[in-house]
């Protein structure tokens, strides 16, 4: 039997997901829950008691791009709790079918997905994103909207990457960088480089608080 699906999260990107995920599904029950959380760490996971493992699986919506290991915690307390995290892909995105997709994904509508691909746990790729040949992402990154990705460019884990920005072809880029200003991205950027003018703090890779 089909498992139900629960769309949750704790903060605003919640009831868009929610609306992907029941356009992914049509004949699938989809569900939205808020899940209280403070200090980006701290999850309340007692309103899951209403939905069991056996019976739901999830689909993370966590929206804290600029500290992509938020996913990466709520990911962790939900897995060890039993539950299976599913992927939302609109219907409206092109995903070509020898991509590797880890859990977790959420592609919005307008994205493609090129041949050859890899994309790890909890990727989120907003509306637009253009992923060539061959590119490979790790997890926990957010490609905002209208990023375009040439061919056989690297991600690195728990990177973003700005809206109307670009990766020439070959680019590699390294874990925990925070690539905020609309530009074109070439050659190697190492890991933990930050390009922002919202945010005077360097990306710091930060420990997860205890369960």
């Amino acid at each position: 039997m089909t498992k139900h699906l629960l769309v949750a999260g704790p903060d605003g990107s919640l009831r868009d997901v929610f609306a992907l995920a029941s356009e992914a599904y049509p004949g699938r029950k989809v569900e939205l829950l808020h899940i209280p959380s403070r200090d980006y760490y701290y999850f309340d996971l007692e309103p899951l008691a209403a939905y069991p493992a056996n019976e739901w699986d999830l689909c993370l919506a966590v929206n804290e791009f600029y500290i992509n290991d938020v996913r990466r915690a709520l990911h962790e307390r939900v897995v060890s709790l039993g539950y299976q995290c599913v992927s939302a892909i609109s219907p409206r995105a092109h995903v070509d079918a020898s991509v590797a997709l880890g859990d977790n994904v959420v592609i919005h509508a307008g994205s493609f997905v090129g041949a050859g691909g890899q994309i790890g746990d909890l990727v989120v790729l907003r509306p637009n994103v253009v992923l060539a040949e061959e590119v490979a992402v790790g997890s926990y990154v957010t490609l905002e909207a209208n990023v375009a990705v040439r061919e056989k460019s690297k991600i690195g884990n728990f990177t973003t990457v700005c809206a109307n920005s670009s990766l020439a072809r070959g680019t590699r880029v390294g874990a925990h960088c925070y690539l905020n200003l609309p530009q074109q991205y070439s050659g190697d950027i190492i890991a933990c480089t930050f390009y922002s003018p919202a945010f005077e703090n360097p990306v710091r890779v930060l420990e997860p608080a205890p369960a």
